[in-house]
């Protein structure tokens, strides 16, 4: 699914999914109830997701936003990520989901 949502948002990036993994934007190991739901989840490069680590979102920010592979602007663009940042994106993610990843 996160496949399918970064091809359809980022259609020219040249990537290689064999070498791609899955990134929880909020660490797997927090306190926080969202934390399994596909708004915290972005498909990311191993490379990056070494260097992402355990990391908190604060610390991961400025690494995702330098980042040379596609990553969501909303979670680039967040200056806060909680419970309710990944309820918010989960929703979005639905909504886009309906609408343009896989319509009718």
């Amino acid at each position: 699914m996160l496949r399918r949502f970064y091809e359809h948002s980022a259609p020219k990036a040249v990537v290689d999914f064999e070498k791609f993994t899955i990134e929880h934007l909020a660490p797997q190991s927090g306190s926080g109830e969202e934390l399994g739901k596909l708004g915290n989840l972005i498909y990311v490069s191993e490379t990056l997701n070494n260097d992402l680590g355990n990391k908190p979102f604060a610390a991961k920010r400025p690494i995702l936003q330098a980042a040379k592979e596609w990553i969501p602007p909303d979670v680039t663009g967040s200056g806060k990520w909680d419970d309710a940042a990944i309820v918010a994106r989960t929703a979005g993610m639905a909504v886009e989901g309906r609408t343009a990843v896989w319509p009718g």
